[in-house]
């Protein structure tokens, strides 16, 4: 587009969904995509110069080129601009106003007079607009780099050239992992005097994005987003999704039209947590989620903060010694022979996990067995009863409670999907829908096992098991940020169950191995037999080599509780427990 032809504009503005008329030399939008006012007459619109491809609205005074627009808009690229610096004592008068200024806005606004000093409200006689109320916009260094104007018709403009930043940046904690974002100045007071913190505001409404946003918005984990809850506002806040990762944004329902009014009709902070826990995502691609690749200030950041994240523990103090914790984004494939209890002792691990779990909570997904069958099984490890027992005692209402509630205490933080034959894709979005109920985040996936996971494209049983390993790992471990463990049967080499399992001894081998962090190998040999074919990482807490051999003390057939795993130094030598 380096040099403009009137069809470059057409296609912008069709790929941008955005209604035009042509009048003359100029194509007229019916509103501003920056400050989203309507055209209401001749002379209030936002058009672009047919011929040149010049951009101006007549409102917010936003203007440019076709270049300059496709960036704005996030289209292309921004390349490094220079901004207008503004006189900082000039404007910093703007918010010296006698105290009678902030009675009145406070009474009228219903926002505290504490709030409106803080964020430096003021006012200011603009030469087009007449009086105005002045909202500064801070950058991270405390400095002011731009200032909308707003008159009481509702007509603003900001300073030409300057920053497009979030309003109240000033006042961000980027220890925090969460940033709420609203669309206009008095919601971000409001939000402060319902006591919500690290809030901002869009600059132009909710069709407003910019890079400095964009940089802003990798710093945090989710971004929760309240827009104005009408259809505008909704339609702004998918927009503004798909821009800053519709991964990381939840998307909020407000009881009423904005944040302004909440704090009107005595909505508080636990309210806002209420609407918050009940927050979805927009429907997105697989294209939505791809990012920038990170700098080495970003790469310093996450690594620093995974030295504090310990993982989730196994409970059996073998694994935890080898393995050190499982983390978000690493995987644990366990591959078996038949008959040796691999469904079995994934149960045993996820409910000992979970025993320990205060937040949070872990997804399994039990392809193989029905539920009824399933939830059986974890009754039995946390009771030691078997299924005759139940049968026997059903009409025994002191039996049936204690063991019911021996389950809502034990298996609280269980979740277990009963779909089956299910493909990644599908996954992904079940997990995505029961944070949504549940209100917390999920921890772990485990799943029981590879061979009901459908691939989402034909092909031969490698390729089907090369994308379900490499998926699991890519798509939904670090794509979520959760834990992982899955189940793989032996490859036709190992035609026993005696016969030892090696590193790529998995149906598929090489996907699978490069699909885990940790791979796991069982086998029988006077009992179950196993030992760790793959190890991500060399534990402090452990420096032998090689990783070693272990037996699991076998299970109760009835109850499938599992007592313990114990070393031994090599099959059929004399076990010590670890």
């Amino acid at each position: 587009m380096s040099e403009y032809q009137e069809y470059d504009l057409i296609e912008t503005l069709t790929e941008l969904g955005l209604e035009y008329k042509q009048r003359g030399k100029e194509l007229e939008l019916f509103k501003c995509p920056f400050c989203e006012q309507s055209r209401t007459k001749k002379s209030d619109h936002f058009s672009f110069r047919r011929d040149t491809g010049q951009f101006k609205c007549i409102k917010c005074e936003e203007r440019g080129n076709l270049v300059i627009f496709r960036r704005m808009m996030g289209m292309e690229p921004f390349l490094h601009k220079t901004y207008q610096q503004l006189n900082q004592k000039k404007v910093k008068e703007y918010k010296n106003q006698p105290d009678n200024f902030y009675t009145r806005y406070s009474e009228i606004r219903g926002i505290s007079v504490e709030t409106l000093k803080k964020y430096g409200v003021g006012q200011f006689k603009d030469g087009k607009l007449g009086s105005c109320r002045t909202y500064q916009y801070v950058d991270t260094d405390g400095k002011i780099v731009n200032v909308k104007y707003v008159n009481k018709d509702k007509r603003m403009r900001t300073e030409s050239n300057a920053k497009k930043i979030y309003y109240g940046l000033q006042f961000v904690d980027f220890e925090k992992d969460y940033l709420h974002i609203v669309e206009g100045e008095d919601d971000v007071h409001a939000m402060i005097d319902m006591q919500v913190d690290n809030v901002v505001s869009i600059p132009y409404g909710a069709g407003s994005y910019s890079p400095e946003m964009g940089k802003i918005n990798a710093k945090f984990k989710t971004l929760y987003l309240l827009f104005d809850n009408d259809s505008k506002g909704q339609e702004g806040a998918e927009k503004f999704s798909h821009k800053a990762g519709v991964w990381k944004c939840k998307n909020v329902h407000l009881p009423f039209k904005d944040a302004r009014e909440c704090l009107l009709n005595g909505i508080d902070l636990f309210g806002i947590e209420r609407y918050k826990n009940k927050s979805n995502q927009f429907e997105y691609s697989i294209e939505d989620k791809l990012r920038p690749a990170l700098s080495v200030e970003e790469r310093w950041s996450r690594y620093y903060s995974s030295l504090n994240v310990g993982g989730l523990m196994f409970q059996y103090n073998l694994f935890d010694a080898v393995i050190g914790g499982l983390r978000p984004g690493e995987v644990m494939s366990v591959v078996a022979n038949p008959g040796v209890y691999k469904t079995t002792l994934l149960m045993n691990l996820i409910i000992k996990m979970a025993s320990k779990l205060t937040e949070g909570f872990i997804l399994f997904f039990s392809l193989e067995m029905a539920v009824e069958n399933e939830f059986e099984r974890e009754l039995g490890i946390i009771s030691g009863k078997t299924r005759s027992y139940f049968k026997q005692n059903m009409e025994n209402r002191f039996v049936t409670d204690t063991i019911k509630n021996a389950a809502l205490k034990e298996l609280n933080r269980i979740y277990v999907s009963d779909e089956s034959f299910i493909n990644l894709g599908q996954m992904i979005k079940i997990i995505e829908r029961t944070e949504e109920v549940v209100g917390e985040k999920c921890l772990m996936v485990a799943c029981d096992y590879s061979d009901f996971v459908d691939g989402e494209k034909a092909g031969k049983e490698y390729e089907i098991i090369k994308e379900v390993a490499g998926g699991f790992k890519s798509r939904i471990c670090r794509g979520l940020g959760v834990a992982g463990i899955m189940l793989y049967q032996t490859n036709r080499d190992n035609k026993k169950p005696t016969d030892e399992v090696y590193a790529r001894s998995g149906k598929g081998g090489t996907p699978i191995e490069a699909g885990s962090d940790f791979q796991l190998g069982l086998w029988r040999n006077n009992g179950i037999v196993g030992r760790f074919t793959k190890h991500r990482r060399l534990n402090d807490n452990w420096n032998g080599q090689p990783w070693p051999y272990f037996k699991l003390a076998i299970p109760d057939v009835k109850t499938y509780k599992i007592a313990n795993i114990y070393e031994i130094a090599r099959p059929n030598q004399e076990e010590s427990q670890f």
